[in-house]
């Protein structure tokens, strides 16, 4: 099966540069080899200034790698440092055949004025570097997450049970307006949030997705569960805070002439007629096509005969389909950048909005695809993304945001760098008297919670387990300076003792974090045999009180999706009873229980 592959994904403009002298030469021959997937020869050093800003480019990529960006580089450095390359390279790196003029009326069509400008615009920003980041960590995610799958539908799904299970749905006052990386990072957001991650990650594969939206007026029981606005159809997540459970939010994802439903709120594809309960997780997701031929499909996720599934065939002919993403994404700037990106780091950055030049654009390309399926609907966009692009550059001006975003961070200072000063007792006197005080430094492997996060989100779970075992073994106690050699065990309950309150509870915290991340790196290897076995010792180990509970619910989830994918349903549903009325995941955990009929279970 091939997905939509229109010219619009290709590098729109690679043969219509028009870059003077040697430099030209050099730059159109490492651009070529980047696109047949070689590694380009390096560009000599008698060369044009141009082509010295072409080899900079590269090391400004590499400071955008998650690994890299607002960790050992600051923030606003590769932003200044795309302003320079922009300034010498990207007219002779955009299409320059395209009438901005009238690519600024087509897309005010669909945007507001302010963000056309933000599209048209020739200065990089600070929101750019962001949306490099992002784009870097969903391509180097892609190439691990695929690997294995049998076909490109196991593709879409294995990366939508991905962000699933990574991102747990909360309420939105609790959360900041992160972008897919931030909100996979931090494992939290809202239906939105995944929505978007997913579309991102899809996004790298050239597999166009849109969010349909229902547009039945506030009131209809037709979709009693999703909030909307009369004149624009748009999703408002605040909307819903209120209410435990998650909103459906449909992702219609392209694939040849199909279009495969996925309800990134509840966590489950729609199922299709092939679909096989016996299989654990759904595999096989319905197209549109499919549930307009048979409107049963639907209430397949129903949770009981008096539960029915709340997203009707209704709702479906009434969405409307909007694209995902934001002014970046479709911005001449990332056009440029696009092109630019000769060397080993690349990722797909650019896609057009509205067609320009020879090649087609979202709108235009989706609405081919629908206009059978959705006669009368007409594709727009969703606002959702560029709002929170726009939001996220608040934050740091926002004594509140930035409190927040500093508790989000909290345990990533593990373990955390701290000399603890305490009086020696001499216990060989007969009255104990103390000695001139020592000290001792303990903690100084800064950051390796947070490493070994952002390896996991990138793929490389073999590089976090290791990591995260650390963490858990710094529980009580941090590090020694070379984190090798530990303070003497008889110091030890000292030490301890003279740490501070919070430093204690962050290392308590982050041991808990890391036990439940390197489970589902265990997933994440398809070992769910051993990523059972983890979480059910967590599970026991909370009845000693050895860990705060925090992710019990979760834990529950997690051992009753790893089961289920070793073909345990049985001892699936088990833990799965355990999720709490009141937790996001509790109607995904009832949908799944009522899919595996007993005599379908393997024993235990």
């Amino acid at each position: 099966m091939n997905s939509v592959t229109p010219k619009v994904f290709q590098r729109a403009s690679l043969f219509r540069l028009t870059i003077p002298g040697f430099a030209s030469c050099v730059l159109l021959a490492a651009i070529l080899s980047g696109c047949n997937g070689e590694k380009p020869k390096p560009l000599g050093l008698e060369t044009s200034s141009k082509t010295t800003v072409v080899i900079s480019l590269e090391t400004t990529l590499h400071g955008l790698l998650p690994e890299e960006y607002e960790i050992n580089v600051p923030r606003d450095l590769p932003t200044a440092d795309l302003s320079e390359w922009g300034k010498s390279m990207l007219a002779d790196m955009i299409d320059q055949d395209v009438d901005e003029k009238q690519l600024a009326t087509s897309l005010s069509k669909y945007l507001p004025d302010e963000t056309v400008q933000r599209v048209l615009r020739s200065q990089y920003v600070l929101r750019d570097s962001t949306h490099v980041r992002d784009m870097l960590w969903a391509r180097e995610l892609v190439r691990s997450a695929i690997e294995g799958s049998a076909s490109e539908i196991d593709q879409v799904v294995d990366l939508f049970y991905f962000v699933v299970n990574t991102v747990q749905i909360v309420p939105v006052q609790s959360l900041l307006p992160f972008g897919p990386f931030e909100t996979v990072f931090y494992g939290q957001g809202t239906e939105e949030d995944r929505a978007w991650a997913f579309a991102c990650l899809l996004k790298q594969l050239r597999i166009p997705s849109v969010v349909l939206v229902n547009e039945t007026p506030a009131g209809d029981d037709e979709s009693p569960r999703v909030v909307t606005e009369q004149d624009t159809g748009q999703t408002k997540p605040g909307d819903a805070a209120t209410d435990s459970q998650p909103r459906s939010v449909i992702v219609g994802v392209l694939l040849n002439d199909g279009l495969y439903l996925f309800d990134a709120g509840l966590g489950l594809p729609i199922p299709g007629p092939d679909d096989v309960a016996a299989a654990g997780l759904i595999r096989m997701p319905a197209t549109l096509a499919q549930i307009l031929a048979d409107p049963s499909l639907l209430q397949k996720l129903s949770q009981s005969d008096t539960e029915p599934y709340s997203v009707t065939v209704d709702r479906l002919k009434n969405s409307r389909p909007l694209i995902i993403g934001d002014s970046t994404l479709w911005s001449r700037r990332m056009e440029g950048l696009q092109n630019g990106m000769a060397g080993e780091i690349t990722a797909s950055v650019f896609e057009p909005l509205v067609s320009q030049g020879d090649f087609i654009g979202s709108i235009e390309l989706v609405s081919s695809h629908l206009t059978d399926l959705l006669p009368s609907a007409t594709v727009g966009v969703w606002d959702y993304p560029e709002q929170q692009r726009e939001a996220r550059e608040t934050v740091a001006g926002d004594r509140d945001q930035s409190a927040l975003l500093a508790a989000f961070n909290d345990t990533f200072k593990v373990p955390q760098p701290i000399t603890v000063t305490f009086p020696k007792v001499d216990p060989g006197a007969a009255t104990p008297q103390q000695s001139p005080t020592p000290t001792i430094e303990i903690g100084a492997s800064w950051g390796v919670h947070q490493t070994a996060r952002i390896d996991q989100i990138l793929g490389r779970p073999e590089n976090a387990i290791p990591a995260y075992l650390k963490v858990q073994s710094w529980r009580e106690l941090p590090p020694s300076p070379d984190d090798t050699a530990q303070v003497p065990p008889a110091l030890q309950p000292l030490v301890i003792q003279h740490l501070p309150a919070d430093m204690r509870a962050r290392h308590l915290l982050a041991a808990e974090e890391a036990l439940i991340w390197r489970a589902t790196c265990q997933m994440q290897k398809k070992n769910y045999e051993g990523a059972a076995t983890d979480l059910e010792r967590y599970l026991r180990q909370l009845s000693t009180r050895v860990h705060p509970g925090r992710y019990r619910i979760e834990a529950n989830y997690l051992a009753g999706i790893s089961l289920a994918m070793a073909g345990n349903t049985r001892r699936a549903t088990a833990f799965l009873r355990n999720v709490d009325a009141d937790n996001s995941r509790y109607e995904l955990a009832r949908t799944l229980i009522r899919r595996w009929p007993p005599e379908r279970d393997k024993t235990e």
